[in-house]
């Protein structure tokens, strides 16, 4: 039997009362499966509760990072799923691209990708799961790179499992791809949309041919938002909230597990001017 794990609407109103500037997006889902969620905590504090839940059979399935005042915080979604899970922070891109070998010759895959930048620094947060698929992650700088590389890699069996946009040093949005060698009749999708009402139209004909959403990520590249979203075959009905400030979102999340029976796996945050 299914048991969600509910913050109370009083803790995280009290917990948004930090947010200044960020709005909030999220992804339900229907779950058998149990969810744990972190809201706004610092590094130190991340890491020690993804080892409890690591300890409890909670494997870390979305990781999200933003700027509230002159603090860096972090969003964690666990899903209890017997499995195990392997978070880590890297400085910088050839760091993540020599742990990405080290995690693999030590059998882990990565399975969530996550970037931010302080100053002139860039940051990545990676989560790793035993495993030995074969897989890659890539930085574009430019929306058609980002297709033409998720066309070319499709060929060879790689499809998109994460797909992150983050500021880089340089000023731009640069994109972050993540794939997972898959069997050849397995594919995902990427699709981009200026606003959210054409994102809903073009998702309602996804769901009509059997692909639902797995991945939300706004983001604003030369002045303009952009919402996309990955989608993939399945079955489970789902739900989108937002953009809403903290505490509107927060009021939202608590009511829809609640009385919709739906559970939060994927989170994004949009840094509003």
């Amino acid at each position: 039997m299914r048991a969600l794990a509910i913050f109370s609407l009083a803790m995280l109103m009290q917990a948004g009362m930090l947010d200044a500037q960020n709005h909030f997006s999220g992804l339900f889902k229907q779950s058998n499966e149990e969810h744990q969620y972190a809201f706004q905590l610092d590094w130190e504090s991340l890491q020690a509760r993804q080892a409890s839940m690591d300890s409890l059979g909670f494997s870390l399935v979305d990781i999200e990072s933003g700027k509230e005042g002159k603090y860096r915080l972090f969003w964690a979604i666990w899903k209890k799923d017997g499995g195990r899970s392997v978070l880590r922070r890297m400085e910088g891109w050839e760091e993540l691209v020599q742990m990405k070998r080290i995690m693999a010759a030590d059998t882990f895959v990565m399975a969530d990708i996550e970037a931010y930048r302080e100053g002139d620094k860039e940051f990545y947060l990676a989560v790793w799961e035993p495993g030995a698929t074969p897989h890659k992650v890539r930085q574009l700088t430019s929306w058609e790179g980002l297709s033409n590389d998720h066309e070319e890699l499709g060929l060879q069996g790689l499809q998109i499992v994460d797909l992150e946009g983050f500021e880089s040093k340089d000023g731009a949005t640069h994109y972050l791809a993540l794939y997972h060698q898959m069997p050849p009749d397995t594919r995902t999708f990427i699709f981009r949309s200026p606003d959210m009402e054409s994102f809903l139209t073009d998702k309602s004909y996804r769901n009509k041919s059997g692909y639902r959403l797995f991945d939300l990520e706004q983001f604003e590249k030369r002045g303009s938002a952009f919402i996309t979203g990955l989608y993939r075959r399945e079955t489970n009905s789902d739900l989108i909230i937002g953009l809403l400030p903290w505490e509107a979102f927060a009021q939202q999340m608590t009511e829809t597990i609640s009385d919709k029976n739906l559970v939060l796996v994927d989170l994004d945050i949009c840094p509003s001017e």
